[in-house]
């Protein structure tokens, strides 16, 4: 039995008559004095000490047994504390076993709130407030004034501040981040642009790629000519080869060669997200205005700048691989510099990061293009920066992506399931074509230069010449020369003078043409040239308007 069990047993046996309450006033005493009260009974913080002599006195208040300077002696506290919580506990109009169910909390606002508060009608609104100075040129300065104009009498500028910022720091709490190892790398634009002069004297402004990762903190960074789209991939493939490994997460910033559309539905660079999906790793992008969604990142280009930039504003450089080599040695340098825990980054990546990256896909990824979605026409071609490329008959009339890089080309349907492989040709007007993706008259209009010489063959010599000039310096699948080609062998079809047009075909080869049209040959068949007789004899007639010869001669100065 404690000691506060035993009181009220001897309170609920209690008497009214005055000689046995003095009695038990008495054994009350002893026993306290036995149990020395709070100290060896109760255990804790001030807050429990202090919450267990009042639950003893409210119990003496609720039995109305004893005087407040009784009370005084038994809790070994003045009189006038027992008059102040007597009021106290009387105003609350709660019972000792509803208050001994109360928290700590609410146990500080019934007894312990001392403080004077300030009267609610002058209160602001604070989240108005706050939400006003976070706007674009809000000041608290603004609001300040705004409140004293409702409120004259209120709060004066100094406590306005300071109110505003104690609220302001209830809204934003903070807690430690905890960071995994090779877990996450984060990734942005340096606002500095370096520069090296070309052959031409120029300056040619560069835009620096800086990454960290998130454990150890070391430091990437890669000259880019830009901040296209094909520079900031080239910048994460040499990232991921400088770690040597690939984390669970890259975290970007909003650029444009990164993020079409930031936001809750965000929308990546379509060959971002290749590149992640080549790499195995995810992409998240940071709030817009948000720089503490990537702060590692944004200390890391904070260093470059001071450490790195102002000594290349003090060098000149005339290639982008001389900027290159000093910014890596540069970043080995710091990445080798020890850090208040005594470790450089360096070695702490080597202990923690490295061992937890995934490793490197066998091949680097490789850059591409995309072409929007177009329709598959009846030829079963696709036109890739001026070549032809086939496209399997069962997709005419359907829509197809294009992919394209330096060495390959790939067509995709809507569902990407279905991938068609070219390999890319560089032929301007040239084919590039599997046969069993083609109709079955493909002969007609994307025949190549065998068929157009197997074609020839059967007729005459000079068909042949004219078919092999219309190849000169082509592929034998071009379409230039193949629609040549096929109008010449349709204007044999369609005419029923061949002889004449064979002799038309025999004039303009001896005439020295290097080209040779249907045109050209529907002309001659038209004239006939050969037909006319021309007399080597013949001299021109004389006469006082014609000069002769020798005024020609000396280009026709007179000396």
């Amino acid at each position: 039995m404690n000691t506060i069990e035993y009181i009220q047993m001897v309170s609920q046996n209690l008497s009214s008559t005055k000689g046995i309450k003095m009695r038990f006033v008495n054994e009350i005493l002893a026993t306290l004095k036995k149990f020395k009260l709070v100290q060896l009974e109760m255990e804790g913080s001030a807050m429990k000490i202090e919450r267990a002599i009042l639950l003893r006195m409210f119990n003496f208040f609720e039995k109305s047994a004893f005087s407040c300077n009784q009370i005084a002696e038994f809790c070994s506290v003045s009189p006038t504390t027992v008059y102040d919580y007597y009021d106290k506990f009387k105003s609350s109009g709660l019972t000792v076993a509803e208050l001994d169910k109360k928290t700590t909390e609410e146990w500080k606002e019934i007894f312990y709130e001392t403080t004077k508060q300030y009267k609610k009608e002058y209160e602001p609104d604070w989240d108005l407030i706050l939400k006003e100075t976070e706007k674009k040129y809000g000041t608290i300065q603004k609001e300040f004034e705004k409140y004293q104009e409702i409120y004259p009498n209120g709060y004066k500028r100094s406590s306005f501040f300071k109110l505003v910022k104690k609220e302001r720091l209830k809204r934003n709490l903070t807690s430690k981040l905890r960071r995994y190892p090779g877990y996450l790398i984060e990734v942005d634009f340096a606002g500095s642009q370096p520069w090296y002069i070309d052959t031409n004297g120029e300056k040619v402004h560069l835009s620096i790629f800086v990454a960290t990762i998130d454990d150890s903190g070391k430091i990437f960074a890669f000259a880019c000519r830009n901040q296209s789209t094909r520079e900031w991939i080239k910048a994460h493939v040499a990232m991921f080869i400088f770690y040597g490994g690939v984390p669970e997460i890259v975290v970007c910033d909003n650029v444009k060669a990164a993020v079409i559309k930031a936001g809750k539905r965000r929308q990546l660079n379509r060959i971002y997200e290749a590149m992640a999906k080549h790499y195995g790793c995810i992409i998240m992008n940071a709030r817009p205005r948000k720089p503490q969604d990537k702060a590692r990142v944004e200390r890391a280009v904070r260093i470059f700048n001071e450490r790195i930039f102002t000594d290349m504003r003090k060098l000149k450089f005339f290639s982008l691989d001389e900027v290159q080599s000093f910014i890596s040695q540069k970043v080995f340098e710091l990445n080798e510099r020890s850090s208040k825990g005594g470790d450089s980054r360096n070695i702490r990546f080597e202990q923690h990061d490295k061992s937890k990256l995934k490793p490197l896909p066998k091949t680097p990824f490789q850059y591409f293009e995309w072409m929007k979605a177009r329709v598959v026409g009846r030829d079963c071609y696709l036109i890739v920066e001026g070549h032809y490329y086939s496209v399997p008959r069962d997709f005419f009339g359907k829509k197809l992506e294009t992919k394209y890089n330096s060495d390959f080309v790939y067509f995709i349907n809507e569902d990407e399931k279905a991938f068609i492989t070219h390999k890319r040709s560089y032929q301007d007007g040239g084919f590039t074509y599997i046969d069993s993706h083609l109709p079955e008259n493909y002969k007609r209009w994307g025949a190549c230069k065998n068929d157009y010489l197997h074609w020839a063959a059967g007729i005459s010599s000079s068909l042949i010449t004219i078919v092999e000039l219309a190849y000169v310096g082509k592929e034998p699948i071009n379409k230039v020369a193949a629609d040549k080609c096929s109008n010449i062998r349709k204007l044999f079809d369609d005419t029923n003078e061949q002889p004449i047009f064979l002799k038309a075909c025999n004039y303009a080869i001896s005439q020295g043409r290097l080209s040779i049209s249907a045109t050209d040959i529907e002309s001659l068949m038209r004239t006939k040239p050969w037909l006319i007789e021309i007399d080597e004899n013949y001299q021109l007639p004389t006469h006082h308007n014609i000069r002769p010869d020798s005024d020609f001669s000396n280009r026709g100065i007179q000396l």
